[in-house]
């Protein structure tokens, strides 16, 4: 199984996707199975023109991708500004079954496994691993995850929420063509296998503690003690480069499930940011970032 990935920064869509497309080509000297694009909302107006230049240099590969603010390739990410993003892969014993889900198409909480198999196109027992991207403005993505985590208990699920536009319809959802809406995803079934991760572009520091004073969304207390004690505590411990990054990059995890978040060391529920005032007054307001 050969991957190859790059990355554009140019101006010109035309140009960048091709600049991709060639270097692909290039790198796998044959047509790929899979191509998984990403591209910024600078081109909203030339979205659309995605999937025909694919098809020039892969018409036999199943293309599946989204708009995002940030984009990522060859190890490099774009962010605020052009990007376009597209990783191939060859795959040649494993099947790729695509689907497309609306927001009306999902089933009810009343709805029998059988009901997601037929929607996703997969039986449960070809064990399939699956990649969604969805567009938060047109489908009600908790309902999805937790419908196929139904159907598919035993099926990992990756992917990703477009983004970049601010209404709905302002987002691209790519399957081998462009669509505004819904959930773009693919089945892999045979020799393949998805190791998940956590990567909220954070990385630990300090210790698990546990909330002991808060006033609604006002912090008051970790481990019995002042955040603001705990967070001088961690910060005195970080390297200069992590101090540089505390001051105004800070996040605070929140889990549910102690024993969950201990056992798998990187269960996350949600990420609210830290807001420190102005004031130290022994309070840290949080903000759902989720």
């Amino acid at each position: 199984m050969d991957w190859s990935s790059k990355i554009s920064e140019s101006a010109n869509f035309e140009t960048g996707v091709r600049e991709c497309l060639s270097a692909i080509e290039a790198d796998l000297e044959a047509q790929p199975h899979l191509l998984i694009a990403f591209i910024s909302p600078d081109f909203q107006a030339l979205y659309q023109d995605l999937p025909g230049l694919v098809s020039e240099y892969f018409p036999e590969t199943t293309l599946i991708g989204c708009s995002g603010n940030g984009v990522i390739g060859e190890a490099i990410e774009v962010e605020n500004r052009p990007g376009i993003a597209l990783t191939a892969a060859m795959m040649p014993d494993v099947s790729i079954t695509p689907f497309h889900i609306t927001g009306t198409e999902l089933p009810d909480g009343d709805q029998p496994p059988e009901k997601w198999e037929s929607l996703l196109k997969v039986k449960r027992d070809s064990e399939p691993k699956f990649i969604i991207l969805a567009d938060p403005f047109t489908v009600e993505i908790q309902s999805l995850i937790k419908g196929m985590d139904y159907a598919f208990p035993d099926s990992t699920i990756i992917g990703g929420i477009a983004s970049g536009g601010s209404q709905p319809g302002s987002n691209a959802i790519y399957l081998n063509g462009t669509t505004d809406q819904g959930v773009a995803g693919i089945a892999l079934a045979g020799d393949v296998e998805i190791d998940t991760i956590v990567a909220q572009g954070c990385k630990p520091i300090g210790s698990l503690m546990r909330i002991t004073g808060c006033e609604r969304n006002i912090l008051t207390g970790l481990d019995d003690h002042n955040p603001f004690t705990v967070l001088s505590e961690i910060y005195n411990q970080l390297s200069e480069p992590d101090q540089q990054l505390f001051q105004n990059s800070l996040f605070l995890t929140i889990g549910g499930d102690t024993r969950r978040i201990e056992d798998s060391s990187g269960y996350i529920r949600t990420d609210v940011r830290i807001e420190l005032g102005a004031e130290y007054s022994g309070r840290i307001v949080t903000e759902d970032t989720t």
